[in-house]
């Protein structure tokens, strides 16, 4: 059993590692900065651990209301919300944080997450819906 559990904490690790490591070819990671600072076009989750941006058709998305956890942007519209970005706390089920995102719309959008507290910067480029990313943010 030990042996299985340890297995599956490795594979874990990789996957983590090979995400990075992809994201760096990419391009996608840049130093984060110090704090959140929440705006009309960034919302900031996870009592602040967390700012997160959307640009949606080449547009800057903003901020049409949030939670701790989410938020739900618009983009040209105020009254259209567009896009969902969620930031979950998986810590206990696999030490790390979860990125959900989903569109209600057919343009490609691109997702922006800072962690202000591990320093990094992860852009999902032209987002797939949904987005689900339960691998990159170590708690």
């Amino acid at each position: 059993m030990i042996t299985h559990h340890l297995s599956k904490l490795l594979i874990r690790r990789f996957h983590a590692a090979l995400v990075l490591a992809c994201l760096a070819l990419l391009g996608t990671i840049a130093p984060a900065e110090a704090a959140c600072v929440p705006s009309a076009s960034t919302a900031c989750l996870q009592g602040g651990r967390f700012s997160v941006s959307v640009t949606h058709g080449g547009n800057t998305s903003q901020v049409v209301s949030s939670t701790s956890d989410s938020a739900l942007f618009s983009t040209f519209w105020s009254t259209t919300y567009e896009i969902i970005v969620k930031v979950g706390d998986g810590c206990a089920l696999n030490s790390r944080y979860w990125v959900f995102a989903a569109g209600a719309t057919s343009i490609s959008y691109d997702v922006t997450v800072q962690d202000h507290v591990r320093g990094l910067v992860i852009r999902y480029p032209s987002a797939s819906c949904p987005l689900i990313d339960d691998s990159t943010f170590d708690c």
